[in-house]
């Protein structure tokens, strides 16, 4: 969440960093933080194993 947060204020998208002590995702039901997460294609991941983020104007947005 972090890395997201740091790629929206280089893109310069108004971030309130006073709603930053709320973001967690122990809040979703379908994050499981406890096991292994599995991609299905491995292929574009970044050297550090991140998947692209998806802009606005991308048609799977």
């Amino acid at each position: 969440m972090k890395e997201v947060l740091q790629q929206l204020q280089a893109e310069r998208y108004p971030v309130n960093e006073a709603h930053f002590p709320y973001f967690s995702p122990g809040r979703y039901e379908h994050i499981n933080r406890l096991g292994k997460y599995s991609f299905t294609n491995p292929a574009h991941l970044d050297p550090l194993h991140r998947r692209p983020l998806r802009h606005p104007g991308d048609p799977m947005a």
